[in-house]
């Protein structure tokens, strides 16, 4: 073979390896891109509590449920509940698989407004006035403390005192239902318990836990992507409290 050709197919392969690992490092550098992977809705809430057409259900209630995501997305809940077949939403949504029945909370809070206006009234007795104007309380403080009153620490309120001489008003609020409002009740030196904002009294909810009635209630799930699985609608039968 002629060299002056030898050579030109020398230069040639050379040139054909360079470009090979020229590609080869950008497509190292660049990879091809690849479609993103689908991500997939959570799985509907299952394995409800209480169980469908469950009776004797009391006001402690407590709605539970499973549901994952076979992503391992983080999920979050809408709760539906009321008096009608088509339960309704309130507006809060939930992180954990339960919804507590905001009715205990609500009769807790205003025991302790009853007890609260006791012992201001015993303290005024023993020392002229009333105490712990512009003072709060909440679940587990102790700043109520000089008027024996410690609030449970799964109370759902803050008690906010405004105190004078003769006068004082104590002020228990709390969001302890499904919606934004606020609870708000109120109670004085006279023993008046009253209320600004009762936030149970919706009509699909009704001021009490009522007796022999059925509840609705349904958990829609969210993940993180936007995806949104609803569960059944669910319901059971409120207790005969007629005798207690």
């Amino acid at each position: 073979m002629n060299c002056h050709h030898l050579h030109d197919s020398c230069k040639a392969y050379m040139a054909i390896c360079i470009i090979a690992v020229l590609l080869a490092c950008q497509e190292k550098i660049n990879p091809p891109e690849e479609p993103p992977l689908e991500n997939y809705p959570p799985t509907a809430p299952s394995n409800l509590l209480p169980p469908n057409d469950a009776s004797g259900v009391t006001e402690d209630f407590v709605l539970a449920w499973e549901s994952s995501d076979p992503d391992g997305d983080w999920l979050t809940y809408d709760v539906y509940f009321g008096l009608d077949d088509i339960p309704v939403f309130y507006g809060a949504r939930v992180s954990q698989n339960y919804y507590r029945s905001p009715w205990p909370r609500q009769s807790r809070a205003k025991e302790l407004l009853i007890q609260i206006y006791q012992q201001q009234d015993s303290y005024r007795n023993q020392h002229g006035a009333y105490c712990l104007n512009g003072v709060t309380t909440y679940a587990g403080d102790s700043s109520f403390a000089i008027l024996g009153i410690f609030p449970d620490t799964s109370d759902s309120y803050s008690y906010v005192m405004a105190a004078a001489a003769n006068t004082f008003t104590c002020t228990a609020t709390a969001n302890i239902d499904f919606d934004a409002a606020i609870d708000a009740w109120f109670i004085n030196q006279t023993g008046s318990l009253t209320s600004s904002a009762n936030d149970l009294d919706q009509p699909s909810l009704d001021t009490l836990f009522l007796p022999l009635s059925v509840y609705y209630w349904q958990v829609i799930a969210y993940d993180d992507h936007g995806h949104e699985t609803p569960g059944p609608i669910w319901y059971f039968t409120s207790a005969d409290t007629s005798g207690l």
